[in-house]
């Protein structure tokens, strides 16, 4: 009975672990997106930005296991630098080794994910219902859809799941800042 018992207890903290990583994963990738780029890009954005951005935040977490945040200067479009010319850093944020696993091993599912609400689940439904403010109805649906394919992906505990859904959260996060700014 104990043994059956440090199972259980080791899983869960396994999984307690596994939720705080992924939450500062996302928000890493969500203010990456935020200072990476610029505003008049934002305009534009297509269903290959969305894939471009979620391959740069990868590039940026395979090579050390963390996403790093730089300050931007959004006149000059640069990045800052401090005094001795090094770039200067808002954060750097750890990324659970399970994602961190998930996106070097199925690069194409999180390319899939990041085509996320412009075309997923099907292009109708992306385009009238996960996709827009749809705040009018009385529920906040994109963010619902949202939860769900993140809650899902960590409940299977599959790495091509975590990759897609990073994809997709990536675009959610993408679209959240590009479209709010671009609108208000």
């Amino acid at each position: 009975m104990i043994k059956g018992s440090f199972k259980l207890s080791l899983l869960a903290k396994r999984k307690i672990e596994f939720e705080k990583r992924s939450v500062s994963f996302l928000i890493g990738l969500f203010i990456g997106l935020i200072l990476f780029f610029t505003p008049g890009s934002v305009e534009a954005w297509k269903p290959n930005t969305h894939v471009y951005l979620s391959l740069l935040c990868r590039q940026d977490a395979l090579d050390d296991g963390r996403l790093i945040i730089y300050e931007m200067d959004y006149e000059s479009r640069q990045i800052l630098r401090d005094a001795q010319g090094r770039l200067v850093e808002i954060g750097r944020y750890e990324v659970d080794p399970f994602i961190l696993r998930a996106i070097r091993e199925y690069p194409e599912h999180l390319k899939a994910g990041a085509v996320g609400t412009d075309l997923l689940p099907d292009l109708v439904t992306a385009q009238t219902i996960v996709h827009p403010d749809n705040s009018s109805l009385g529920k906040i649906i994109s963010d619902q859809w949202l939860t769900l394919i993140w809650k899902e992906a960590r409940k299977s505990y599959s790495p091509q799941a975590i990759a897609f859904a990073a994809g997709y959260l990536a675009h959610g996060a993408g679209d959240l800042f590009g479209h709010t700014f671009i609108n208000h």
